[in-house]
């Protein structure tokens, strides 16, 4: 599926553009998903060489053979290369799109919505799956019922940058075993536009663990508007890093969250410039599944990348969702066996 692109990460593993809102305007601000390239610097200095890339074949393979998908919706495929995160030496995080695939159809309504977290703080308004859709013909979806089993990971370790030459890299080769959010879906009308996203989510057990990495922390409460964001992921650069597989991070601010009625949360970033002027980072193709952190110590793990995309203005924006609406999952998976 696009990801990134759709927004902006998507393209390489697919995803297109969230227009979760509180109203109508809201759905119609997010409603224009495109490519968007404004990366921060390379992570040469390793600062963040817990982000790790995420290769899923299996998805990439059905995608491609699947003979119902046609015209518009060949295009929500995605390439299968995204970006993870390590939570701890045996498992990795990255997004839901990135490891299930993207099927024709309406998908299924779950019977009972259930709340992913039992210490998400309460909101004033809620999202609903209903009201998302609402007026929206549902022509495509991605849920949690079809998904890779497997999946493949990369670390890379750059070295110590020399004037006027490419940084080396090291990189080391992972498989592990993909778990996805059970109540993970994406629903897509026949723009075709994402309306709904719900726990874009997948852990990845590793069948060996990563020792020579650390891991980042999770979140022990919900991000808040104005709160200060450090995006990582592998989405092309510009000029000569304008390639897929470098690592790089950026800044921005969280401007709004989403509350929906599962007990998932999403949040965005929509700052087009910094306090000093420069321009703020977004994601970008590669960049779905990447980590999203706290800026004040940079080793908190806040939201994981889902999408990125344009609004009426032209501004680019990031979409995340949130690390603390699924920490009781998330700790789960960490501890079963």
């Amino acid at each position: 599926m696009a990801r990134l692109l759709t927004i902006l990460a998507l393209v390489s593993s697919g995803c297109f553009g969230n227009s979760l809102g509180q109203d109508e305007s809201s759905r119609e601000t997010l409603r224009n998903r495109r490519p968007m390239v404004v990366p921060g610097p390379r992570d040469v200095g390793n600062r963040y060489k817990s982000v790790i890339k995420v290769f899923a074949r299996e998805k990439v393979d059905k995608e491609a053979n699947n003979p119902s998908l046609t015209g518009t919706l060949k295009d929500l495929a995605g390439s299968g290369e995204c970006s993870g995160v390590l939570i701890d030496s045996r498992h990795a995080v990255t997004a839901g799109h990135c490891v299930c695939m993207v099927r024709p159809g309406p998908g299924r309504r779950p019977d009972q919505p259930r709340a992913s977290s039992a210490g998400q703080p309460q909101f004033a308004a809620v999202l609903t799956r209903n009201k998302a859709t609402r007026n929206h013909k549902i022509v495509a979806f991605i849920d949690s019922s079809e998904c890779a089993k497997k999946a493949r990971l990369e670390t890379f370790i750059y070295d110590p940058p020399v004037p006027g030459e490419a940084p080396g890299v090291h990189e080391k080769e992972y498989f592990g075993t993909v778990t996805p959010h059970p109540e993970f879906e994406m629903l897509y009308d026949d723009s075709p536009q994402l309306v709904w996203s719900n726990a874009d989510l997948a852990v990845i057990t590793l069948d060996r663990p990563i020792k020579e990495l650390p891991s980042f922390k999770l979140a022990t409460r919900e991000v808040r508007k104005d709160d200060h964001i450090v995006m990582v992921g592998y989405g092309p650069g510009d000029g000569e890093d304008a390639v897929y597989g470098k690592r790089h991070s950026g800044t921005n601010v969280v401007s709004r969250v989403w509350p929906l009625e599962t007990g998932s949360a999403e949040f965005m970033a929509s700052e087009q410039f910094l306090p000093d002027g420069g321009p703020a980072s977004h994601v970008l193709g590669g960049d779905s599944g990447g980590g999203c952190l706290n800026r004040e110590d940079g080793d908190t793990l806040v939201g994981i990348t889902s999408s990125g995309a344009e609004n009426l203005k032209g501004e680019r924006v990031s979409i995340f969702t949130s690390v603390y609406a699924h920490l009781a999952w998330l700790e789960q998976q960490r501890s079963a066996p």
